[in-house]
């Protein structure tokens, strides 16, 4: 077990390392001179020149990465052009409210997406499953914005049920929270639904139910517990993709995130935020997928013995 720890994490040090080479080449990818296009072309060329030394850019480009390496290594992603604060106080500042939203978003796609797989594979064929199935390919099928627009049109504008933007309190998590749990819960219904089927047609299940077991335990205790391995591997990715994704909807709810602050940063080409913000949600995505490989090893023994 420790071999493959460790097989798993020198594979996500390399993975870092390839994500800050990416991280780093987006400054360098813009059309013409970066600086220019940071403090628009009506700058003078003092703080022109100020803001290519303050980045490094008058520097060959080996030295350039190697100081923005070491700088990320020590937790410093440099300023912001627009605020001249830290990108990690910008960040730290913005970060608690992503996490808010998308564990909220996770609650509500776990809740709905397993409850829906599991009764969908119990009740195979069924009126039930059909109209599950096709319910769950909208939610794949429906882009963020459209659906967040159309929830703050029905429940917020006319029901007046929830408010319509920004945040104050846990009501302002309903709908972002909806919006954004729609893609991953119809995931999650979707694989819950096909690894339940696999499941049931195993032995060991005939075999409880033979038993006299009920139903319901066959279901719950067996067959569920068997089926979560590869709900798992993508429980975790749809976290990330919950925290990375959250972009298009922190902007449609005007939610404080650090979605919200890559299109703001974006907007005013702040592109040491933009590199920062990209760089954070990148090591979350590998940490995630770390913790997976980790939990693999515990819910599935053969990876163990492997």
């Amino acid at each position: 077990m420790l071999a493959f720890l460790e097989r798993r994490v020198l594979l996500s040090l390399l993975t870092v390392l390839g994500v800050s080479v990416g991280v780093f080449a987006m400054i360098h990818l813009v059309p013409g001179d970066p600086v220019t296009v940071m403090l628009s072309e009506f700058a003078s060329p003092a703080d022109q020149q100020a803001l290519r030394e303050e980045l490094g850019l008058n520097q060959p480009l080996y030295v350039q990465y190697w100081r923005y390496l070491s700088s990320a290594i020590r937790g410093d992603l440099g300023r912001s052009v627009r605020s001249n604060r830290p990108v990690v106080a910008e960040i730290a500042l913005r970060f608690p409210h992503t996490l808010r939203l998308a564990l909220t978003a996770l609650v509500i796609a776990v809740t709905i997406g397993g409850t829906v797989g599991v009764i969908s594979a119990v009740r195979r064929n069924t009126v039930f499953d059909h109209v599950a199935m096709v319910t769950v390919l909208a939610g794949l099928s429906i882009p963020s914005f459209w659906l967040g627009l159309m929830l703050i049109i029905v429940f917020a504008l006319r029901l007046e049920w929830v408010p319509v933007a920004g945040y104050e309190g846990w009501q302002y998590l309903i709908l972002p929270g909806l919006t954004l749990a729609a893609a991953p819960a119809a995931v999650l219904a979707r694989l819950t639904r096909s690894s339940m089927l696999e499941v049931l047609t195993q032995d060991f299940v005939r075999t409880a139910q033979a038993k006299g077991l009920h139903h319901t335990t066959v279901v719950l205790k067996h067959a569920l517990k068997n089926s979560l391995i590869p709900v798992v591997t993508v429980l975790g990715l749809q976290l990330g993709y919950l925290l990375g994704g959250a972009v298009i909807t922190e902007s449609v709810f005007a939610y404080p995130g650090v979605g919200r602050l890559v299109v703001d940063a974006i907007l005013a080409r702040d592109f040491p935020v933009v590199q920062g913000t990209v760089l954070a949600i990148a090591l979350g995505f590998v940490f995630l997928n770390l913790l997976v490989d980790v939990l693999y090893v515990y819910l599935d023994p053969r990876v163990r013995f492997a």
